[in-house]
C-alpha cells in the first residue's frame, strides 16, 4: 500500500470515528500495571484457585476462539487467544506427561526435565 492510500485510510477512519461509525482507538493496556493489579489477588491466602476451578473454565470459555458447527473459527483469533491457548495446551501436555510417568512407576521428576519437554516447547510456537 502506497503512502497515499495509508493516508486515505486514516482519514476515512478519522471521520467514521467523528461520525460514531467505528468506536475511538482503545487505549494501550499497561500490562505491568495490570499484572501488579491482578496478581496479588491470585497470589494471596484468600483466593484458591481449587475453590474456584469452576469460574476459571467459565472464565476461559469467555476468552476461547468462537467457532462454528462446521469446525471454522469465525473471527481472527487474538494475541490474548493464542496465550490462554497455550496455556490449555500446557494443560492438556502436561497432565499426559505426569500420567506417562505414573505408568513408569516414576513419582518424582525434575522441573528442569518439565520445562524441556512440555513447557518450552509450546512458549517457542
Amino acid at each position: 500500500m502506497t503512502k497515499a492510500e495509508k493516508a486515505i485510510r486514516a482519514d476515512v477512519k478519522k471521520r467514521l470515528q467523528d461520525q460514531g461509525i467505528l468506536p475511538p482507538d482503545k487505549k494501550p493496556l499497561n500490562r505491568k500495571k495490570f499484572a501488579l493489579e491482578v496478581l496479588p489477588l491470585v497470589k494471596g491466602d484468600k483466593f484458591s484457585f481449587y475453590d474456584n476451578l469452576i469460574y476459571l473454565v467459565r472464565a476461559f470459555s469467555w476468552m476461547l476462539p468462537n467457532i462454528n458447527e462446521k469446525g471454522k473459527i469465525l473471527f481472527p483469533v487474538t494475541a490474548e487467544q493464542v496465550g490462554l491457548l497455550k496455556v490449555l495446551k500446557i494443560t492438556v501436555d502436561y497432565a499426559a506427561f505426569w500420567k506417562a510417568k505414573e505408568a513408569e512407576g516414576i513419582t518424582e521428576v525434575k522441573l528442569d526435565e518439565v520445562y524441556k519437554t512440555v513447557i518450552k516447547p509450546i512458549l517457542d510456537l
